[in-house]
């Protein structure tokens, strides 16, 4: 019996070697930190809710990140439009525009990949009253 005939592989193929495991494991690791934030002293691996504070326009980041979704509401019977910018205020570059109807509440996940932003997240209630959160991952 030839040696590759009792291992099972084929001529030419070869036992991966502890190394390239490990290497291949590492890389894993790293692409699964990627996702992982903490909340206290839990780790999450997905996205952490931001509350839109009172409804009102504000910064949620300060830093790079990817919207991963939003839950919102609108709170006063009328029509309420919210924009989000990369960036500290309404000045900064527009990543996403949601508008709602009369007591709509609109939900929206978008990971695994989301919306990047660089230079953090202002939300930018236009107009209507809102309650709500926009769910945060992390940069990748």
């Amino acid at each position: 019996m030839k040696g590759h005939e009792r291992t099972g592989l084929k001529p030419g193929e070869r036992v991966v070697g502890v190394d390239e495991l490990l290497s291949a494991f590492g890389d894993a690791l790293t692409q699964l930190h990627a996702g992982v934030k903490t909340l206290g002293a839990v780790q999450l691996l997905g996205a952490v809710p931001k509350q839109i504070p009172n409804g009102q326009s504000g910064r949620l980041s300060t830093s790079a990140g990817r919207i991963a979704g939003y839950s919102l509401h609108e709170t006063s019977g009328a029509t309420a439009l919210v924009k989000l910018h990369d960036g500290n205020d309404a000045a900064a570059d527009l990543v996403a525009v949601i508008s709602l109807v009369a007591n709509e509440s609109p939900r929206a996940w978008m990971l695994p990949g989301g919306i990047a932003f660089s230079n953090g997240l202002f939300v930018n209630v236009v107009s209507g009253s809102i309650e709500g959160v926009i769910y945060l991952g992390t940069a990748l």
